[in-house]
């Protein structure tokens, strides 16, 4: 129960915090202290965190991208911080957890569960403190607080600098306290407070836990008839899986054969920009289609005792026929990819689709993996989401906004640079990039009129030691070093 009274104490403290980090302010320098904060506590108050791989695993990773908004401040660094940071609590909640998912779920559901255990605490009778324990904390304390008030005044009326400081201090306290908060403000503070609890409390929601348990990571076969149309034999299910796998085979051998046939042999003076975008964007949403519906007909017949039939070998090099002919697929998607930016230049849904076809390729050899070592869904999943964790992790320490700005401005002799989309789709980071290179080559006026737009904007930002980033302070620092030229 005195470890309890110290968290919702806690609570309250850490919401006050966190009111006074990010009210009115970016992502920034804030980020980091108030995750470092969290850690703290979480690791205070249950030293058995340490002993947890999923928690200490998740807690680097949320103290990396934390360091990496403060660092470069990119959209995609605060989203992997906000997930990585969500994740670990959810596995600070139940240690004993082991699949990111299940986790991230967690951390959703204790943000009804969380609020709902911590009023109920407060109203419990014996939760709150006693009178004769109040008076004899207060006895405790009172000698401290006398000598601590003595030697504040001594300080005081002793050092001109302390004194200053003080005054200050006070003053701000007696601007925070008079209360002049506006309704958005006592909204965000309730929110905050909603999060903190939310981050704080203990959960009791077992379901995932015991999922986990009961599953495990190695197939045993079960002596039980598989629905398929009705009660059918394993035999008729055999029959059924090797009809519709040889079919998939035959179709998507035909996509591949006719799609390098037009790579290798078509007139390349067709695929021009507007070829290239329909090829490249209906070639992923067809990649991503066929290999979930193709993954989820293979992961139906093999999740059970399929996997343990006499004649499942042919079946299995017919599955993993299938896997190569998709990692042909997402080949030769790569190449017409990869032969769109040489044409057209770096842009953010480019480097998706290339991310996206790195998780494939994971996604398909762990498919093959499951099915050579008789696995279960589970560890296709659990191994799937930590592979897509860390390649997320690796991705936020790409300035991807600088990589493509110095990528396309040195293919400007291969294309024309879409200017309209440097200028007012990636961030404020390439600020000095396009200035050196306007300074340099002729640009319309509609473009350096553009740039002048970004600059203002930059330098009209609303500025604060909380929001306070590295990438940000060098873009200031080199316009507030050129204006001053």
């Amino acid at each position: 129960m005195k470890k309890e009274i110290i968290r919702s104490y806690l609570i309250i403290a850490v919401a006050i915090i966190y009111h006074w980090l990010f009210w009115q302010a970016n992502m920034g320098l804030n980020s980091l202290i108030f995750c470092w904060l969290v850690i703290g506590i979480l690791y205070a108050l249950e030293p058995e965190l340490y002993r947890s791989r999923p928690v200490v695993i998740t807690t680097l990773g949320t103290l990396l991208t934390g360091l990496v908004v403060v660092w470069q401040n990119s959209l995609l660094s605060k989203v992997a911080h906000l997930l990585s940071f969500a994740t670990m609590v959810g596995f600070a909640k139940q240690r004993q957890l082991r699949f990111l998912g299940f986790a991230f779920l967690l951390m959703i559901i204790s943000f009804g569960e969380g609020p709902k255990r911590w009023i109920n605490q407060w109203l419990t009778p014996s939760f709150m403190p006693r009178p004769r324990l109040a008076w004899r904390s207060f006895r405790l304390s009172l000698l401290p607080l006398l000598a601590f008030l003595f030697f504040y005044l001594l300080y005081y009326l002793a050092n001109p600098q302390f004194s200053q400081l003080s005054d200050r201090f006070w003053q701000y306290l007696s601007n925070w306290m008079s209360f002049n908060a506006s309704p958005g403000e006592i909204l965000f503070f309730i929110g905050g407070l909603w999060l903190t609890v939310s981050l704080l409390t203990k959960s009791t929601f077992s379901n995932f836990h015991q999922f986990e348990a009961n599953t495990g990571f190695q197939l045993q076969r079960q002596r039980r008839k598989t629905p398929l149309r009705g009660m059918l034999g394993l035999q008729q299910e055999f029959q059924t899986a090797w009809i519709m796998i040889i079919g998939l085979n035959v179709l998507l051998l035909l996509a591949n054969v006719s799609d390098l046939y037009a790579i290798c042999f078509e007139d390349q003076r067709l695929w021009q920009a507007s070829h290239y975008s329909n090829a490249v964007h209906g070639g992923t949403y067809l990649l991503i289609l066929s290999i979930l519906l193709a993954m989820g007909i293979l992961l139906y017949f093999f999740r059970r005792n399929l996997n343990f039939h006499p004649q499942n070998s042919k079946l299995k090099r017919m599955a993993y026929f299938w896997i190569a002919q998709n990692a042909i697929l997402a080949f030769l998607l790569l190449l017409r990819n990869f032969d769109y930016i040489l044409a057209n230049g770096l842009a953010y849904k480019r480097i998706g689709v290339m991310i996206f076809l790195g998780l494939v390729f994971i996604g398909l050899t762990i498919v093959w993996l499951k099915i050579s070592e008789r696995k279960t869904t589970f560890f296709l999943a659990h191994i799937n989401g930590w592979s897509w964790y860390s390649i997320l992790i690796v991705c936020c320490f790409i300035n991807w906004d600088i990589f493509i700005t110095q990528f396309n401005l040195k293919q400007a002799q291969q294309h024309p640079i879409d200017y309209t989309f440097l200028l007012q789709d990636v961030s404020n980071k390439n600020i000095p990039l396009l200035i050196e290179h306007f300074e340099r080559n002729e640009v319309s006026e509609y473009h350096r009129e553009l740039l002048d737009r970004k600059v203002h904007r930059f330098q009209n930002r609303t500025k604060s030691w909380k929001g306070w980033n590295w990438s940000d302070a060098q873009v200031g620092q080199y316009l507030k070093s050129k204006y001053q030229e």
